[in-house]
């Protein structure tokens, strides 16, 4: 069993033709929780390793849209970034494959799935014209984003490490981890705004579709 944290870098990769929905930025935080590793069989080097974290992620994502913003005005070209924070309770599913001992070290890989589940969801917006970057139309900050962000985002999971025997069966470690997001984050129902060119009314249009990645950086215990 180990105590384990880390810092993440996460940021959306969307899917669709660019220019439709950019990526617009890399978001800085933390992930923390518990490793459990369960040796498979009577064999040291393998491993079935699970746990709990919570694993805070997100980034920015930017699109433009078309408004009438009176009704006698004629159509103008917005420019949307949204910062979202999307906390996920991280479930992972590996396998640790592991060296035998060299001096007091040991070092391996962890490979699998991970399964997260929101339990909050967050964002900041801002709508500037394109024309006039300059001029804000509106802003929102830490809005709930619960009702268009999916209760669910699967991963796959790639760590390579190393363990440091400190005495007895205490080791420390610290890894490197690439976690690359299997699912689009949003729900089906969450379309970015576009407006009708012969009346002016907003409509939905194409649905959003990014997933979340993340690279980490982790330090803990085994006891």
């Amino acid at each position: 069993m180990a105590l384990a944290g880390g810092s993440i870098f996460s940021w959306f990769t969307p899917d669709g033709e660019p220019g439709a929905l950019d990526g617009d930025g890399i978001r800085f935080n933390i992930k923390y929780g518990l490793h459990i590793d369960f040796m498979m069989g009577s064999n040291e080097n393998y491993f079935f390793s699970t746990g709990l974290f919570m694993a805070n992620t997100g980034g920015s994502l930017l699109h433009d849209f078309a408004e009438r913003r009176t009704d006698d005005a004629n159509l103008e070209v917005v420019r949307r970034s949204v910062d979202y924070r999307i906390n996920y309770l991280n479930i992972p599913l590996n396998f640790k494959l592991m060296t035998n001992e060299v001096g007091y070290s040991r070092y391996f890989a962890r490979v699998g799935f991970d399964l997260g589940l929101a339990v909050n969801s967050r964002y900041d917006s801002r709508d500037r014209l394109k024309a006039d970057l300059t001029d804000i139309v509106r802003e929102r900050e830490n809005a709930d984003s619960g009702d268009f962000t999916r209760f669910w985002r699967a991963a796959l999971h790639i760590e390579a490490g190393m363990e440091y025997n400190i005495g007895g069966n205490t080791n420390l470690f610290a890894s490197l981890e690439w976690n690359n997001g299997l699912n689009n984050v949003f729900t089906n129902q969450y379309r970015r705004p576009t407006v009708n060119e012969q009346d002016g009314v907003r409509i939905n249009g194409d649905r959003h579709h990014a997933v979340i990645n993340y690279v980490a950086v982790n330090v803990g215990i085994y006891f």
